[in-house]
């Protein structure tokens, strides 16, 4: 099959979009079907010849809601014309959202094409914007959104997520049947079997790795960074990614930040850690959500702190490899951390069940589904043009 991946974000790069949609391009390429991918400017200069990067930048998740919306529509008109530019011999099209305006163009075109698409939902927008009150249900913006979301469900010829809970929720928008989970996972080739034998950083440290969104509940986790100074307990917190200033310039207790770092480096500064934290704000987005840094946190063997109560703290709890609470609640998480990080006993119980569990998260087993799945969709007699 000749495959077009769409994606605003791709290896090296760190986001995401690039963790999830990478090792489908691998599995795709290494099972005899041609891969193209269409992205952005930022994954581009690899000297991977499947790429075709546009001029346009990822749009920023700092940008307010009308300059986000118009650095998708530049992103999303120049992979439009790069997707139309693409020899007619096309089997498929696999876009993934978020940026959804971005992805909602590139799905058109593809209709308009004749060309089948698979629509990938890592969250489902426009309904995170409406939970994070951005926008209004009812409004002209949010209808549209809302219209834009329901005529690609019904479009396209493979809906994919990312949570069990989401894969539900779709299903009650389309045909249940097209509506498939692949799960996120880690990536083998970089969180490799060594990195559990990697020596422990001298004091108890708390790690939290990617980039700050709309979702994530930075003020909980910069209070309890607070909270854990003012006890003068013996924790300590490493932030990497890249940090607005308006946000790091604030106090952040016995915190270090190691900014934007190169993929490959990312396995290497997790594992000397003790633990991972994911802090997201409470809202119906969020308890159907499993962030892919948790993935890649229990890769390095480390057990985590969650929040808020949902599928993610669920899975969580059931294989205790972690320390979850309903809400981010900053004084009972300082409380669960320095006692954690008292009691051997019970670290070592965690990250032994970590260890136990961590290969069943591999995302190669995902993207080999996933490539499975388009198989049996697609080399079928006639599949091409059914839209």
């Amino acid at each position: 099959m000749k495959i077009a991946l769409v994606t605003s974000e791709f290896p090296p790069m760190n986001q995401a979009a690039a963790a999830r949609i990478g090792p489908w391009a691998d599995a795709l390429s290494d099972r005899g079907h041609e891969v193209l991918i269409l992205t952005s400017k930022e994954a581009g200069g690899t000297g991977d010849s499947r790429i075709k990067a546009s001029r346009r930048g990822v749009p920023s998740n700092q940008s307010g809601l009308l300059s986000r919306f118009w650095q998708e529509f530049l992103l999303g008109r120049e992979l439009v014309a790069s997707l139309k530019r693409l020899p007619n011999d096309l089997d498929c099209v696999v876009i993934t959202s978020p940026p959804f305006f971005m992805a909602s163009m590139c799905c058109r075109a593809a209709f308009e094409m004749g060309v089948p698409f698979v629509f990938d939902v890592r969250d489902r927008y426009p309904d995170v914007l409406f939970q994070l009150g951005v926008l209004r249900p009812g409004g002209i913006i949010g209808r549209c959104l809302s219209y834009f979301e329901r005529k690609i469900y019904q479009k396209a010829r493979l809906v994919t997520t990312v949570t069990k809970s989401l894969q539900g929720h779709l299903s009650e928008l389309t045909d249940a049947d097209k509506v498939l989970h692949i799960p996120n996972g880690f990536d083998e080739s970089l969180f490799s079997t060594d990195l559990l034998n990697t020596p422990k950083r001298e004091k108890f440290t708390v790690v939290y790795h990617g980039r700050f969104s709309r979702l994530h509940d930075v003020e909980a986790l910069r209070r309890t960074t607070l909270e854990v100074q003012l006890r003068k307990a013996e924790v300590r917190f490493l932030i990497i990614g890249p940090i607005p200033n308006s946000i790091r310039e604030k106090d952040w207790g016995n915190t270090e930040f190691h900014g934007e770092t190169p993929r490959k480096d990312i396995p290497g500064l997790l594992a000397p850690c003790h633990l991972g934290i994911s802090l997201m704000k409470t809202n119906r987005a969020t308890t159907v959500a499993f962030p892919a840094k948790v993935f890649e946190y229990l890769g390095a063997g480390l057990p985590v702190l969650a929040s808020p109560e949902g599928e993610m703290t669920q899975i969580l709890q059931s294989q205790d490899v972690g320390i979850v609470f309903s809400q981010p609640e900053p004084v009972a998480m300082t409380e669960a951390l320095i006692n954690l990080a008292n009691d051997h006993p019970t670290y070592d119980r965690l990250s032994a069940n970590v260890r136990a569990i961590r290969l069943e998260m591999d995302r190669r087993m995902s993207a080999t589904r996933f490539v499975e799945s388009l198989e049996n969709l697609f080399l079928k007699k006639g599949a091409r043009g059914s839209n």
